[in-house]
């Protein structure tokens, strides 16, 4: 992994799949973010003399899943 501006390059892999009826009235759809799981950091900040000099990290989200249901009304 290189340094970039202060943090390390990451990687984060997505997926979802959806099943749409014949006459594409409904959709089904199921989804994950963040399959790995990993909590990478995205970004960091040291703050200045004045205000006591603390770091603050942000890290990725979690996975998160799910279902999405549509209906298409015409």
């Amino acid at each position: 992994m290189r340094l970039k501006e202060g943090c390390l390059q990451w990687d984060v892999s997505n997926a979802f799949v959806s099943l749409t009826n014949s006459d594409e009235t409904w959709t089904v759809k199921a989804w994950v973010k963040n399959i790995q799981d990993d909590n990478n950091i995205t970004g960091f900040y040291t703050s200045d003399g004045n205000t006591g000099l603390f770091s603050n990290s942000f890290i990725m989200e979690p996975r998160t899943y799910g279902v999405t249901l549509s209906m298409h009304f015409n």
